[in-house]
């Protein structure tokens, strides 16, 4: 099995023919490593990719955000805080 991290090519083909035209999607590296799919597999398929792929990035995007919040303003900014003046006035 090759490495996750490496990058793959992947490849899509209309298979025209017979009673219906399919989807064929092609993973490089893989010996037969082939997938046809009907048009509404396809677009299933389609759909569940992208909304694995929004998870991804929303979680990325909140651990950012977790870790930027916890740093103090200095960090982040390069100026120190004015909240602390404000509440002692």
């Amino acid at each position: 099995m090759q490495q996750a991290n490496q990058a793959q090519r992947v490849a899509l083909f209309i298979q025209e023919g017979g009673e219906e035209d399919l989807v064929k999607l092609m993973l490089e590296g893989f010996k037969d490593g082939a997938l046809c799919l009907s048009v509404q597999q396809a677009r299933a398929f389609a759909s569940d990719l992208i909304q694995h792929a929004h998870r991804i990035e929303v979680k990325n995007s909140l651990k950012k955000a977790k870790i930027k919040a916890t740093q103090p303003a200095v960090e982040r900014t390069g100026m120190p805080s004015i909240i602390p003046a404000l509440l002692q006035a």
